[in-house]
């Protein structure tokens, strides 16, 4: 063991008097360290920048409820011109079909003073075109019908 650590210290002390030297760069003759300037790439007017593929949102239906308390401007801003009015006095039925369903809207005069007795959604009915008789899950899902189809007639053309 002994003479493993000497030899060790031997081979130490014989390489470093081997080691040579270099005098110091006086200061004046470093190199100054380069600046590396930060690269931007100037877009010519014809370049265009690429934008990535809009990825297609899920649709969110609103719950039917959300008609209650609406007013004819409201209602006929998101759906449109009624494909059927029926006034009875004091109240009005607007209907609006798609191909399965049909939504029936009924305005009563509000009795909110704001309002000054403006006609505001109080019911809604939704009727199946196809079935006799709509569940109530299938009530929610009709209603998302109709705004779809809404969302398609307002949607604008792509050329292509």
């Amino acid at each position: 063991m002994m003479k493993a650590l000497a030899a060790g210290l031997l081979l130490a002390l014989t390489l470093t008097a081997c080691e040579t030297r270099l005098p110091p760069v006086p200061e004046a003759s470093k190199p100054e360290p380069v600046k590396a300037e930060p690269k931007t790439a100037a877009l010519q007017p014809e370049e265009k920048i690429p934008t990535p593929p809009k990825k297609e949102q899920p649709v969110v239906i609103p719950p039917l409820k959300i008609l209650i308390g609406k007013g004819k401007a409201d209602i006929r801003a998101v759906f449109g011109k009624p494909n059927l009015l029926r006034k009875e006095a004091p109240a009005e039925i607007w209907q609006y079909l798609t191909r399965n369903c049909a939504l029936h809207l009924f305005f009563y005069p509000s009795r909110k003073a704001a309002d000054k007795g403006g006609l505001k959604v109080t019911h809604y009915e939704v009727n199946s075109r196809l079935y006799p008789a709509v569940k109530k899950a299938e009530v929610e899902k009709c209603f998302g019908s109709q705004l779809l189809e809404i969302g398609r007639e307002k949607k604008p053309a792509t050329s292509g």
